[in-house]
């Protein structure tokens, strides 16, 4: 008798989509890089139940049209790639297509849109795979996506999600990431009809080059008093350039927090970075300690790779040692011309 089947292709929609959702948070981080893709200067997050009972996204961003809005929803289709040779110089947040079929898979979705040069907008549902007939609905140019449901069919999902208040902090640290590097972005957060946050977009003339994070925006983060105790680094070098800002050692913890990483305006999380930012702190700080950093990179897009996580969390670097020298270089070199200036003792 035979032993293997073919699974049903729902069931293989749902097992993908366990890769890329992992709760709320998962949802919220791929519809914010869309809002963001899709060239938004606002986006309004409201949120019931820490997202677990309902998440809703309002953008102005471009919109979909009547024709894309069902595509959007197939596995695998995107509008950021053309061919395989794109994936060398992605540009865009987003672009394996996975994220809209993935969400629609484990939950019911909404959508309204419009494109600003259509008259009439477009409107439809997605419950658990199953995609309805496109409808023409009124509304401003932009897209509004509702979420419900998530997880609903899926128990041994559902039971993994954490508390309220949990899955609101999870959120919220998804949010914060982008607010920093896209201070031209209105982001607003309500959470059972209560407003959490509200960062107002900032006008900005020139890209600050030295930093790559507008300074108003770690003020809106990380309050006043802490931002005045950040570090400004810089380092153009053959491989990346190194921007941000680095706390001063008086702000120094036994535990890691305030860990951002930007490349290429894209939010990240890589071990390598982290070692080589506190292997660069390690002269000026006590064994063990940790310095609050955001540390944004830009680099040639062929010469990393942001394809190797499903959730684009992870990058591979083709020359690694030479990326991580070059940082621990930079905040090194930033804190000690900050500190020497200032004449603060090192702990050499």
């Amino acid at each position: 008798m035979a032993k293997i089947i073919r699974l049903p292709q729902h069931v293989i929609n749902q097992i993908a989509a366990g890769e890329v959702i992992e709760g709320p948070a998962s949802v919220v981080k791929e519809l914010l890089e869309n809002s963001i893709d899709a060239g938004a200067t606002e986006i309004i997050i409201s949120l019931k139940d820490g997202g677990k009972s309902e998440i809703k996204i309002e953008d102005n961003g471009v919109g979909f049209s009547k024709d894309d809005l069902p595509l959007a929803f197939e596995p695998h289709t995107t509008s950021k790639l053309q061919d395989i040779s794109d994936l060398a110089k992605l540009e865009t947040l987003g672009f394996r297509g996975e994220a809209l079929a993935s969400i629609g898979s484990v939950s019911k979705i909404t959508v309204e849109t419009k494109e600003s040069e259509t008259d009439n907008g477009t409107s439809i549902t997605v419950e658990h795979g199953k995609i309805s007939t496109p409808k023409v609905t009124n509304r401003k140019p932009g897209t509004t996506i509702t979420i419900t449901n998530l997880f609903e069919k899926i128990p041994a999902r559902q039971k993994f999600l954490k508390s309220t208040q949990t899955e609101i902090r999870k959120i919220s640290a998804e949010i914060i990431k982008r607010v920093l590097v896209n201070p031209t972005i209105r982001f607003k957060l309500i959470h059972n009809g209560k407003e959490l946050f509200d960062f107002l977009p900032i006008s900005v003339n020139t890209h600050d080059s030295k930093t790559f994070i507008h300074p108003s925006r770690i003020e809106d983060v990380l309050g006043k008093e802490e931002t005045e105790s950040l570090i400004p680094v810089y380092t153009k070098a053959d491989s990346v350039t190194v921007g941000g800002m680095i706390g001063h050692p008086i702000l120094a913890k036994t535990n890691q927090s305030h860990t951002y990483i930007f490349l290429n305006k894209r939010p990240i999380w890589d071990r390598g970075i982290i070692k080589s930012v506190y292997a660069g702190t390690n002269r000026f700080v006590a064994n063990g300690s940790k310095i609050p950093f955001a540390i944004y990179l830009t680099i040639d897009p062929t010469q990393v790779d942001v394809n190797v996580h499903p959730q684009k969390l992870e990058v591979r670097f083709v020359n690694p040692y030479r990326v991580y020298s070059d940082i621990e270089h930079a905040v090194r070199s930033a804190l000690e011309t900050a500190l020497k200036k200032r004449h603060y003792l090192l702990f050499i």
